[in-house]
């Protein structure tokens, strides 16, 4: 997957708990706000959205580095989860899934070229292109491997094309991009 390279923000204003970030100074467009809440909650508002998501731990030093350029995006949806459970961060996208069987049918040809369970993946790539991006592809694709007779694991399948949606990569994106900025702001 790729992503538009990542836009530079400045940060344009700021308040004990908030921070208002704009691309460009003199434009009240593509801009966004990150407050940190009391309560451990942080929220990003603006141009791109709303995402919420709760720190690891805040006390007299809430931890305003979070998410930082170390913060993987994996570590980084847990932290929204817990925020709240309505927030989408995952979607289904059929090319995703007919690269990831690709490359099991490949890895299991390697192990043993004999393997029954080849032929299943390979019904399965037949099927896909049916099946639309989105939630109700990825429930099409449970269904079909539901009605095969297959030894292949649940949490494998219930994997393939399983990823990120765009919108939760590119507020991520901007929130590590701003981080160092808010940073500076907060040891001053």
């Amino acid at each position: 997957m790729t992503h538009p390279p990542i836009i530079k923000f400045e940060l344009h204003s700021h308040g004990d708990n908030w921070f208002h970030f704009r691309k460009d100074l003199g434009s009240v467009m593509e801009s966004f706000s990150v407050t940190y809440c009391h309560d451990g909650t942080v929220c990003m508002t603006g141009d791109y959205g709303c995402l919420c998501w709760r720190r690891n731990w805040f006390d007299d030093k809430p931890d305003y580095g979070f998410p930082n350029k170390l913060s993987g995006i994996g570590y980084f949806a847990e932290k929204v989860v817990r925020a709240e459970q309505d927030q989408k961060i995952k979607t289904w996208k059929k090319d995703l899934a007919i690269r990831e069987i690709n490359e099991s049918i490949e890895q299991r040809k390697s192990e043993d070229p004999d393997d029954k369970e080849i032929q299943t993946l390979q019904d399965m790539l037949d099927q896909l292109d049916c099946f639309e991006d989105g939630n109700y592809g990825y429930i099409q694709m449970l269904e079909a491997f539901g009605k095969t007779n297959t030894r292949i694991e649940p949490e494998t399948f219930c994997d393939y094309g399983r990823c990120y949606t765009d919108a939760f990569v590119q507020r991520y994106e901007k929130l590590i991009s701003v981080s160092d900025q808010i940073l500076e702001v907060v040891i001053k």
